[in-house]
């Protein structure tokens, strides 16, 4: 039974160190992932994104370290059956969200999510009894070892509640920046267009934050299809913009749910909006099916139109406007938008 036990510690360590590493490496689309979920609203997708992490690191410590083993077991049992119920509620809400468990994907969850997590348990389970036993001869009782635990233990626990201390004060800061109703000048003169998906440079940009109240100053844009994108003369009354990353996983999972919306909010390809940013290649027909429900402008990361919204490095993200042309609501998920419909 000795090795059987190590074999549970070595699959499971080896299961949240994955998870961990993928997590860390599509860090900037995690909290949208989680959101998507509809579990926790928005304001606090990252702090729950940030304890996740935080409790898998330490679940594969506890697993790892000589003497903490059946610590670890119950605790992986518990996050298993955490991350089992949030799959089995969307699957129940039929919601269609990419699974964030190893980092981003493209795979919306689905059972088999729920048979591996499943199998994952029955071996946090079989260790955490196993592992107690009266008298078991597992080196990982040792008591000499917990000095070790300890010391792990307050390291783990220091770097999530210092991660989660810096995410709450992003969060406040976010909201402490005051909606601009007058945007300054961004020094050099306008770029020139270059061709199809292109824009011109804009004079004023927005706050990095997508604030509500905010306003975008006229900009123009070369669309996909040739045409030409007009700020100062698109009816923003109810008007869709979507934000698109070519290097964003769920991006693509999220353009059927955009297309739907604008063809349920009837607002025709006037007033919805596509940004694309990196090579559109990368997603495919993706780009294709954008634009047979509206325009579509295709740009880098530091484009003149992403900058005219701010500066948009979060993807997806959509945004409606009112007849003004100034943003009513903001959102990496469409759910969270007024009137809108699952695709």
């Amino acid at each position: 039974m000795t090795y059987v036990l190590l074999a549970c510690h070595a699959v499971l360590v080896g299961v949240f160190v994955l998870s961990v590493r993928g997590k860390l490496r599509t860090s900037e689309t995690l909290a949208a992932d989680v959101a998507a979920f509809r579990i926790v609203p928005e304001r606090l997708s990252w702090a729950a994104a940030s304890a996740t992490v935080a409790a898998e690191l330490t679940a594969a410590v506890l697993l790892a370290v000589p003497g903490a083993g059946r610590g670890g077991f119950l605790l992986s049992a518990a996050l298993l059956l955490v991350f089992t119920a949030v799959i089995v509620q969307a699957l129940i809400r039929r919601l269609n969200v990419p699974c964030p468990c190893f980092g981003a994907s493209t795979a919306p969850v689905g059972k088999r999510h729920v048979l591996r997590n499943a199998v994952f348990l029955g071996f946090a389970v079989f260790g955490a009894w196993q592992d107690g036993q009266a008298g078991h001869p597992s080196l990982l009782r040792e008591r000499t070892a917990m000095p070790y635990v300890v010391a792990a233990l307050v390291l783990v626990g220091g770097v999530a509640c210092l991660n989660l201390v810096l995410t709450f004060a992003m969060i406040r800061a976010a909201k402490g920046q005051p909606a601009p109703t007058a945007l300054g000048p961004v020094p050099g003169p306008p770029g020139p267009t270059s061709g199809p998906g292109h824009a011109t440079k804009p004079n004023n940009a927005l706050p990095a934050e997508l604030v509500p109240g905010s306003a975008v100053e006229p900009f123009t844009a070369r669309a996909t299809d040739g045409s030409e994108v007009d700020w100062s003369q698109m009816d923003t009354d109810g008007m869709l913009v979507g934000f698109f990353s070519t290097a964003c996983a769920s991006c693509r999972m999220k353009v059927p749910e955009f297309v739907g919306n604008v063809a349920v909010r009837r607002l025709g390809r006037g007033r919805a909006l596509a940004l694309v940013v990196g090579d559109p290649a990368e997603m495919g027909d993706s780009v294709a099916t954008l634009a047979e429900a509206c325009q579509v402008v295709v740009e880098d990361v530091d484009g003149p139109v992403a900058t005219a919204f701010g500066g948009v490095h979060s993807f997806p993200r959509f945004v409606v406007f009112d007849a003004e042309g100034r943003i009513t609501a903001s959102s990496p998920v469409m759910w969270e938008l007024p009137e809108a419909v699952r695709a």
